[in-house]
């Protein structure tokens, strides 16, 4: 993926990633193991990553080749969900999409 370097929260990662391989959200939902609000709740950081989320079965779903730039973004996104914590950076992108959304909403329901 070209626009990894960009992308600063897991959530918009996965969604861009889902999406550019054609993906629908319930159906890669159930691939993963996980209900369609939770993935739609973890793509727009409202939701943090659950526990039992199997990273080796998404990256391959998603065709993320080990060694690739796009393997060490997805993993790295890992290990700040190990530490039980999320980077400034990304609780920052993740408010700022969410905002975004809630501007896209607003616009659309006032036309």
């Amino acid at each position: 993926m070209k626009d990894s370097k960009e992308v600063v929260s897991f959530g918009a990662f996965l969604r861009s990633y889902r999406k550019l391989i054609g993906y629908g959200l319930r159906q890669f939902a159930r691939e993963i193991g996980v209900s369609p609000a939770s993935l739609s709740a973890m793509e727009l950081g409202v939701r943090g990553v659950p526990k039992t989320f199997d990273w080796l079965k998404c990256a391959d779903l998603l065709g993320i080749k080990q060694g690739s730039k796009d393997w060490d973004v997805f993993f790295g996104f890992r290990d700040e969900c190990k530490c039980g914590c999320w980077s400034l950076a990304t609780r920052v992108a993740n408010l700022e999409m969410q905002v975004d959304q809630l501007r896209s909403s607003i616009l659309k329901a006032s036309r």
